[in-house]
């Protein structure tokens, strides 16, 4: 008997040395040492990184994964509907958050593991497929290579479904070479879990099935690899079914984004890298404008699934009646997918990296990689087996990828299969010498590959530059620096004075900067250029509000309201505008409320307004319904949420408490001049509850209980009051009242 590789002594006892020995000698320590500089180099960049203001300029997806996961480490584990993005990445993030905190370098941090693990595994399967020396190169290239680096800083998936489907190639590999049950199980649970990571996968998983089947091998043997594979699956995505059937009564398989993506890679204003939308839609679409162009044309309420399916068969009805454009628009996609250029929809990848010394010097990038890979894949096709499924899965990967639409997050998972052959061919160059025909013929073609890649025979859109301006000019304005938001606006207007909400936002800043005619001015010219869109109408709007001229400011606002009759800020205007006018009938404001309270789905805000409006022209009884109806409303279900997509997300727990301690702060002030005290009393107490911060409610109770005459409790609660609110106006004369 033999242990660890030695035989035993003569009394049959190994020293605890020996096998310490043994361990130390098994261990190969270049990839620790490839591990070790990787570790510091990813600690290094995001120490860096924190010093940018790039730091928390989160966006869209960022915010969406932030969001979500804050929402599950609160407790809301299920969820409220149908699951619009597939969900592994945001429970991970949601599980770390609950343990150690929400914040960004958690967030940020959590892709380091990720990293480390996709260079082991890029190391195994390279040793696996090429030897020792080409595992080493790739691990050593996956650990330095910039792009990899810079998306495991991110608050996106990318990362943890490169590792997963890494895990499952590797797992696959090892079954083709033992024919171990256990290795296709553990294949087909990782292609499981990067499905619902993104469910594109499903496409790979449907490829093993068919090679299982297509197998030489005996009938009983395919019938029992297919079946190992398809209950692997089911394992992980049975559970993700069943819960939207069980939730939202929706049989969606995983996510129900599938639809509006597809769209969005194939219709007539599609460019091929933007999630862009046809007109008056844009760029700037959200998931109620889709919803509501689905449930008017269907003409009813369609659950999230519905939503997609109708999608769904809007690009393929484009694809069908536009066969070239689509076929020319799929070519242009796989061109961009292959270029050597990183394209991101929101922020300018290059710029970035040209603000960090190592990303910005760093000696070659996709196309040098593309070269090899090809390179290698022509050298090496027919004698391996494993040249031939990476190059299946980076060729499905593209393929599948440019059904929708492409930039460099979703070919992300392919970096590490191109940088496999890359190695491959790096390690041959020393042996290739002896084959030299068949070698220069293949480093031919990879050459012309790298070419291919580096031309530029597809120009990007106007919307892939100036969408990273106008992110961060949207980012500098919640932060109150109008100046810089207008700085940021302007460089974008030098790039393209006419691409959508340019001139709006530039007319936002000067209506903060209170240059109204400049405003004005801005916001015109938005309107003539997209008459269609709703935002520019809105602001006018509120511009003429401010300036007293009522006709023209719900002239303005019915017009936005007629594009987009869900917006909350144009409903919250438009009634502001009819309730200020005193040659408006309450009847007319009431029934204004109405209609705009059905139409935003008794958003918390609209309601305060409302109730606010109807108050002050004594229409109490009306003003304490609308309020009442407002506080009867849920928080919107975070998965179909727009605001979750925004860094002020509004329906938030914290925020739609306080939202909604507003409502019950402004019913406790209507209930006491309605005289009913106890009421006042109750909706005051519930505010408080709901925000502590909210000083009218503090008023409100205490002038609840002196008019109930229980002067000691209204005593305590105003001292109180004005410790937490010194300088509160209306609680200082509520004392001096009292006192007198």
């Amino acid at each position: 008997m033999q242990l660890f590789g030695r035989p035993q002594t003569a009394g049959g006892y190994i020293p605890f040395m020996n096998r310490t020995t043994v361990w130390y000698r098994k261990l190969d320590w270049w990839i620790v040492l490839v591990l070790a500089v990787a570790l510091a180099i990813r600690i290094a960049y995001l120490i860096y990184y924190r010093s940018l203001p790039d730091w928390s300029l989160l966006k869209m997806d960022h915010w969406y994964h932030h969001h979500w996961a804050q929402s599950l480490a609160g407790g809301n584990i299920l969820g409220d509907t149908t699951y619009f993005r597939a969900p592994l990445y945001a429970y991970c993030l949601g599980a770390l958050y609950a343990v150690f905190g929400d914040s960004l370098w958690v967030g940020r941090l959590f892709g380091l593991p990720m990293g480390l693990a996709s260079i082991l595994l890029v190391y195994l399967i390279g040793k696996r497929t090429f030897g020792r020396t080409a595992g080493i190169v790739a691990a050593s290239l996956q650990a330095v290579y910039p792009i990899n680096m810079y998306f495991e800083g991110e608050l996106l998936l990318d990362p943890l479904f490169s590792l997963l489907l890494l895990g499952a190639l590797y797992q696959l590999l090892r079954w083709q070479a033992m024919k171990a049950v256990r290795n296709l199980a553990l294949t087909s649970v990782l292609l499981g879990l990067a499905a619902i990571t993104r469910p594109t996968t499903l496409v790979l998983a449907a490829m093993l099935i068919v090679w299982l089947v297509a197998t030489r091998t005996s009938l009983r043997t395919r019938i029992v690899n297919v079946l190992v594979v398809v209950c692997g699956l089911a394992v992980v995505i049975l559970p993700i079914f069943v819960r939207n059937l069980v939730v939202a009564g929706d049989p969606v398989l995983i996510a129900s984004q599938g639809g509006i993506n597809l769209y969005i890679g194939n219709n007539g204003a599609a460019d091929g890298a933007s999630s862009i939308l046809p007109e008056p839609l844009g760029h700037t679409w959200r998931l109620r404008d889709i919803t509501y162009i689905a449930e008017q044309t269907e003409g009813r309420t369609l659950k999230p699934g519905e939503i997609s399916s109708y999608w769904q068969r809007r690009a393929l009805d484009w694809i069908l009646s536009n066969p070239m454009d689509a076929a020319r628009l799929y070519a242009r996609k796989l061109w961009l997918s292959i270029g050597n250029r990183e394209i991101s929809n929101n922020r300018n990848i290059s710029a970035f990296f040209s603000s960090i010394p190592y990303l910005k010097y760093f000696p070659f990038g996709f196309a040098v990689l593309l070269g090899l890979a090809v390179t290698d894949a022509i050298m090496t096709w027919r004698t391996r087996f494993e040249v031939r499924v990476i190059v299946a899965v980076i060729a499905c990967l593209l393929l599948v990828n440019a059904a929708f639409f492409v930039n460099s997050r979703f070919r992300q998972p392919i970096i590490p299969l191109l940088i496999l052959l890359a190695s491959a061919a790096v390690a041959y160059i020393p042996s290739a010498w002896r084959t030299r025909k068949s070698a220069f013929r293949a480093a031919g073609v990879g050459l012309l590959a790298c070419i291919l890649s580096l031309a530029p025979i597809v120009s990007l859109t106007a919307g892939v530059n100036i969408q990273p301006f106008l992110s961060r000019a949207l980012s500098a304005y919640g932060d109150g620096d109008i100046r810089g938001s207008l700085a940021f606006a302007r460089q974008a207007l030098q790039l393209n004075d006419s691409f959508p909400e340019v001139n709006l936002t530039i007319g936002v800043c000067f209506f903060r900067m209170q240059s109204p005619d400049s405003a004005r001015y801005y916001f015109n010219r938005e309107i003539a250029l997209f008459p269609n869109r709703p935002k520019a109408y809105t602001n006018l709007g509120s511009l003429f509000l401010v300036n007293g001229q009522f006709a023209e400011s719900r002239k303005a606002l019915e017009k936005a309201r007629s594009l987009q009759p869900y917006d909350e800020n144009a409903g919250m205007l438009w009634i502001r505008a009819l309730a200020r006018d005193s040659t408006i009938s309450d009847a007319e404001v009431l029934a204004a409320v109405q209609s705009v309270l059905l139409s935003v789905n008794d958003d918390p805000s609209v309601v305060h307004e409302a109730a606010a409006a109807l108050a002050q022209r004594g229409r109490l009884s009306e003003a304490a319904s609308v309020l009442n109806r407002g506080l009867a409303m849920k928080r919107p279900p975070i998965e179909m949420d727009d605001f979750a997509f925004e860094r002020d997300f509004s329906n938030s727990p914290e925020r739609f408490a306080r939202r909604m301690a507003r409502l019950n702060a402004l019913l406790g002030y209507v209930c006491g001049l309605q005289r009913d005290y106890d009421g006042a009393i109750r909706a005051s107490r519930a505010a408080i509850a709901q925000d502590p911060a909210n000083s009218d409610a503090y008023v409100n109770l205490a002038s609840g209980l002196l008019s109930r005459g229980n002067i000691a409790e209204a005593d305590s609660v105003l001292t109180a009051t004005l410790s937490r609110f010194p300088d509160n106006r209306q609680a200082k004369e509520l004392r001096s009242r009292f006192q007198k």
